[in-house]
């Protein structure tokens, strides 16, 4: 048996009153580390909000003929790296947290009863690990339509006969977008 520093020094055994401190010891860094869990899921999301933000803005740009497909490129791979290394950051969380309720918080009378129903196994916080993979495909599906001869910088428009038969198609033109208000508006008649 390890020793912990709750435990006696002389037997290695526990006295009511160190096992009891040692739970609440336990309770209030599970409290911590689930908080602290949350917070990094919030601020992944949040990054990967800006992200996509980014992404659509730089794509709208592209398609406008604007010389902007390194940044669709750009905002892709970032958001593909992205979910990888957040996995790699909650990893040892989610482990620490699963050893605390192995050791300390499943021998408790109240939160056994409260957790007993629910699986103790890993895939506990399948949602730590589910909306990181869940947009690390998305924007790998995004890099493969940036990376597609059909994506952002060859958008342009053209005759739909141009769409189902590619042949004797004119050069292609930059679709126009309008910014500047008519000169004179029509007054309301009565």
């Amino acid at each position: 048996m390890t020793k912990t520093p709750l435990m006696g020094k002389a037997t290695g055994e526990k006295s009511a009153r160190d096992a009891a401190a040692e739970l609440r010891w336990a309770w209030e860094l599970h409290k911590e580390a689930d908080n602290l869990l949350h917070q990094r899921l919030n601020g992944f999301v949040a990054v990967n909000a800006f992200l996509a933000a980014g992404y659509f803005f730089a794509t709208e740009a592209a398609y406008n003929g604007k010389p902007a497909h390194s940044f669709v490129l750009g905002i892709s791979v970032a958001g593909v790296f992205l979910g990888p290394v957040f996995l790699g950051i909650i990893r040892r969380l989610v482990r620490g947290i699963g050893h605390l309720k192995q050791e300390h918080l499943f021998h408790d009378e109240i939160y056994s009863l409260y957790f007993g129903k629910r699986s103790k196994g890993p895939f506990v916080y399948w949602f730590a690990y589910g909306v990181p993979g869940i947009l690390t495909l998305l924007w790998l599906a995004a890099l493969g339509y940036s990376l597609l001869p059909i994506g952002p910088t060859l958008a342009v428009a053209a005759p739909p006969s141009c769409v189902v038969a590619a042949s004797a198609c004119p050069p292609p033109q930059p679709l126009k977008t309008s910014t500047s208000l008519p000169k004179s508006l029509p007054t309301p008649s009565k």
